[in-house]
């Protein structure tokens, strides 16, 4: 078979593949991550690169001679903000690293063994991107035998993240002593290549959920011997992640009515009233990360993370300024507020915008008309309302399982990318969280990364961290009799 070879322009990356290989699968092999949200499927349109002065899909294009690529650059903006820098340390490490493994994101974190005190912070798109925007495409590759590809990609770039963190506060790999990890369950999974194939069929019960220590054993920059935490699962859609929010939040101490929320490609809440603690995930799919919706982007440079209505129609915030390309989770749900707000889609989510200066239609589809090129269709209303109603539902049915009412809650935290960037007005607006409770909604940024790093720095915490996993109660929603009939009524506006 003839083999090519494709290059990357501006990145001195190149791969050679056989004959009829898509420019995707190449990039793939050259180490170059191309945005492809629907894991190469066709469906998303999303992959888009430049051949020959020619836009085209990654996934589509097919190589059959020597070519030159370009991708375009996204500079994506990554949550590692936290309610705080210093961390009770048990001084046991020189140098303590910690990881919060997001289906979309990975940020890590340096921190000084002695002194607690954090010393640099980087991210990084997670590589797996490049094979799919949710879990369950992505289990599947790894279940047509790229298990090893998927893990190897996760370790490689919290190596690099390491180095980085290294190289800016002037200190040597070889002081790292310890590194906390946390993710979803599936993450962990892939991570450390366990088997991912009880996540797919149920009752979606993983492997293990208890947490771990290892050697690190080379597989990341750290002295010799330097130790590996795992922090604990509590089911197969609820993570270490939600563990290390628990953590983080202080949920083994609460003692008034606190809910705790991260929103992401799954939805994973968490409700204590200070005597127990039960928790759930909500299948809200990737629409709030902006795959699914017919100009939604990641929160890029150019992305529209906030809209208002005003006089003259709608009013934005793009991210790094400049023109709109597209629609990011934020964006997307004050969108729907405004246009809720304007009348211009009705409670049950149908548009009502024909004869409005907005209104067009796209592929026979009704289409609003936002800037540019940027607008929102009728089918990504119905996204949207699929994966706000799952999360809602969530919370409608945590509250029914502890014999509570939304009323009742005290505090909401809202954790992670999504919830620090929401306009909590708009959630409310749209019923993604109960109006009632908007003005008790309080961001914690980055919890999973805070709980890892207090992992990663004081035993006494991994093993309390380890305690409040072992304690909580996993509410199974799609075996509550009234989940369907929640979900569908959550699915308004």
């Amino acid at each position: 078979m003839q083999r090519y070879t494709v290059s990357f322009k501006d990145t001195g990356r190149s791969a050679v593949v056989d004959e009829g290989t898509t420019v995707l699968a190449a990039a793939a092999a050259a180490g170059i991550e191309i945005y492809s949200p629907c894991g190469g499927k066709g469906s998303c349109g999303k992959c888009l690169v430049n051949i020959a002065g020619e836009e085209t899909r990654a996934c589509r294009f097919h190589v059959h001679s020597d070519i030159e690529v370009s991708v375009p650059e996204h500079r994506d903006v990554f949550l590692t903000d936290s309610q705080r820098s210093v961390f009770k340390t048990d001084k046991s490490s020189r140098l303590a690293a910690a990881f919060d493994i997001g289906t979309t994101s990975i940020a890590g974190y340096l921190m000084n063994g002695q002194t607690g005190a954090t010393l640099a912070a980087a991210s990084a798109l997670n590589p797996q991107s490049s094979h799919g925007a949710d879990l369950i495409t992505r289990i599947q590759y790894a279940l047509d035998g790229h298990l090893d590809d998927l893990s190897s990609s996760v370790w490689n770039c919290m190596s690099d993240l390491i180095l980085r963190m290294t190289s800016d506060s002037s200190k040597d790999t070889s002081e790292i002593d310890t590194v906390a990890v946390a993710g979803n369950t599936a993450m962990i999974h892939l991570l450390l290549r366990k088997d991912p194939r009880p996540l797919t069929v149920p009752p979606y019960m993983p492997l293990s959920v208890k947490e771990e220590r290892s050697p690190i054993s080379g597989r990341l920059p750290s002295s010799e011997e330097a130790e590996l935490r795992i922090l604990p699962s509590i089911a197969g859609f609820v993570g270490a992640d939600t563990s290390g929010c628990l953590l983080s939040a202080g949920f083994d101490r609460i003692v008034k009515p606190t809910l705790l929320i991260d929103i992401g490609t799954n939805g994973e809440m968490a409700l204590s009233d200070g005597k127990r603690c039960v928790v759930c995930s909500a299948a809200a799919g990737p629409a709030f990360e902006g795959a699914r919706i017919t100009c939604g982007m990641r929160g890029a440079q150019g992305a529209i993370s906030h809209v208002r209505s005003s006089a003259d129609g709608f009013e934005f915030e793009v991210i790094g300024g400049g023109p709109a390309k597209g629609l990011c989770g934020s964006g997307l749900l004050d969108t729907a507020a405004v246009m809720l707000r304007e009348e211009l889609i009705d409670p049950s989510g149908r548009m009502q915008i024909d004869g409005s200066p907005y209104w067009f239609r796209k592929d026979d589809v009704d289409a609003c008309k936002l800037t540019g090129d940027v607008f929102i269709t009728q089918t990504d209303i119905r996204q949207l309302q699929l994966a706000k109603g799952a999360v809602r539902a969530g919370i409608e049915l945590l509250c029914t399982h502890m014999g509570l009412v939304p009323e009742d809650i005290e505090t909401v935290l809202l954790a992670g990318a999504f919830g620090t960037y929401l306009d909590p007005s708009s959630a409310c607006e749209i019923g993604l969280i109960p109006p009632c409770l908007e003005s008790r909604i309080i961001s914690v940024g980055n919890a999973a990364g805070d709980g890892a790093r207090m992992c990663a720095l004081d035993l006494r915490e991994f093993e309390r961290c380890a305690g409040i996993a072992a304690s909580a109660e996993f509410l199974e929603l799609a075996s509550s009799p009234r989940f369907q009939e929640t979900f569908v009524e959550s699915m308004l506006f």
